[in-house]
C-alpha cells in the first residue's frame, strides 16, 4: 500500500460517522472545506499520522495550505519521511 492510500485510509477512518468511501475521494478534496474537518479533527488526524508513519509535524511547518487537499498532506508526509532517513 502506498503512502497516499495509507493517508486516505486514515482520513476515511477519521470520518467514520460519514459514509465516505475510498472510491469517492480523488485526493483533491479539501480536508476543511470539502470533508468538514474542524480543528479537533485535524489534531486527531495529525496524531494518528505521526504515530502511523513515525514522523513529527513541526509547528512551524503547519499551515492551512498543508490541509488544502489529501494530496498536499500526502506530499508533506512523503517529505517528512525522506527527511527522517
Amino acid at each position: 500500500m502506498g503512502i497516499f492510500q495509507e493517508v486516505l485510509k486514515i482520513v476515511i477512518e477519521e470520518l467514520d460517522e460519514r459514509t465516505v468511501l475510498e472510491t469517492q475521494l480523488t485526493g483533491e478534496e479539501s480536508l476543511i472545506e470539502d470533508l468538514g474537518f474542524d480543528s479537533i479533527m485535524l489534531l486527531q488526524l495529525i496524531i494518528r499520522l505521526e504515530d502511523h508513519f513515525q514522523i513529527d509535524f513541526e509547528v512551524e511547518d503547519m499551515s492551512l495550505e498543508l490541509f488544502k487537499s489529501i494530496n498536499s498532506l500526502t506530499g508533506f508526509i512523503e517529505h517528512l519521511i525522506e527527511k527522517e532517513k
